[in-house]
């Protein structure tokens, strides 16, 4: 069962990114049915609940206050995304995720710039980074940490 709700959330999630490429939104819709397929997900793997909880409010926090605190830094779809995300991962997944999603995006402003010819970029579309980096932190996350422990 927890196969078939991976396959659903990384379909639903991969549609997600698309529509944000297209459109610059990340659909409502599609987190209200997200969302509750990961806590499903999780109840049905018997994970930690607690580590789940205590990891997704920090993490929803520190990006609110990102949201909030520094304007046009992260769009408010992206937070909720971040959100479920965070529950459908779970920790140190998200972590990994978060960290992916971020340096990829980074590398795509800083070649968005250079190649364009800007001194500021706009909008970038972040969800295809954060789906990105939760999809390679779902399948490998272990790799990517023995890999961050090895080179430090």
């Amino acid at each position: 069962m927890v196969a078939v709700i991976d396959f659903i959330c990384i379909i639903l999630f991969i549609y997600i990114a698309v529509v944000d490429i297209k459109e610059m939104i990340v659909s409502n819709k599609v987190l209200a049915v997200l969302l509750p397929l990961a806590v499903i997900k999780q109840a049905v793997s018997a994970a930690d609940i607690g580590v789940i909880l205590a990891s997704t409010v920090v993490i929803a926090a520190i990006f609110t206050v990102l949201y909030y605190g520094m304007k046009g830094f992260i769009g408010g779809g992206d937070v909720k995304l971040i959100f479920v995300l965070s529950v459908w991962l779970g920790y140190p997944q998200i972590v990994v995720a978060l960290y992916l999603a971020f340096i990829a995006g980074g590398v795509f402003a800083a070649g968005y710039l250079l190649f364009k010819r800007r001194r500021t970029v706009n909008k970038i579309a972040f969800a295809p980074f954060l789906t990105a980096g939760a999809f390679i932190s779902f399948l490998a996350c272990d790799a990517v940490l023995n890999f961050w422990q090895m080179i430090i």
